[in-house]
């Protein structure tokens, strides 16, 4: 049941959440050091600016942010083990997800502009329709993890 609660958070946390709003108290602030490695430590990109290399760009940021949604599940799966309150897990987790989130928008937006700036506008669209559907890929599988664990 609390395998469950923890994936419920962390879907709400990806999707956005609703409760941010509301229940939020710390902040956006990222207290664990852990976690804060995982939502902090930049994007592993190559810098080469030729539109050739952009796919394999995209391609490794959408692995390694996979890579780091992966280990946030991780880290909530290990504090619903350690009896932590729920609130506590959505103080903990959704500044988390929410700065991983503008991180992975960041590294995309530049890529998306190289394409741009190259004159490839309609690679860059597709690049970008690609992008928003693998984000909701993620959102969905977490929802569906939720669901088959209840």
């Amino acid at each position: 049941m609390k395998y469950a609660a923890g994936v419920l958070i962390i879907a709400f946390l990806v999707a956005g959440g609703v409760f941010g709003a509301f229940f939020l108290t710390s902040g956006n602030e990222i207290k664990d050091p852990e976690i804060s490695r995982i939502v902090e430590d930049d994007y592993n990109l190559e810098t080469n600016r030729e539109q050739s290399n952009v796919k394999d760009s995209y391609e490794s940021l959408l692995t390694q942010a996979e890579d780091r949604l992966a280990e946030l599940k991780t880290e909530v799966k290990e504090d619903l083990e350690e009896e932590s309150s729920y609130l506590d897990m959505y103080e903990k987790y959704e500044p988390a997800a929410k700065k991983l989130e503008e991180k992975t928008d960041e590294k995309f937006q530049d890529l998306h502009e190289q394409l741009q700036q190259a004159g490839e506008e309609e690679k860059a669209s597709t690049l970008k329709a690609q992008y928003e559907r693998q984000k909701e890929q993620w959102k969905k599988s977490i929802v569906k993890e939720m669901k088959e664990s209840l």
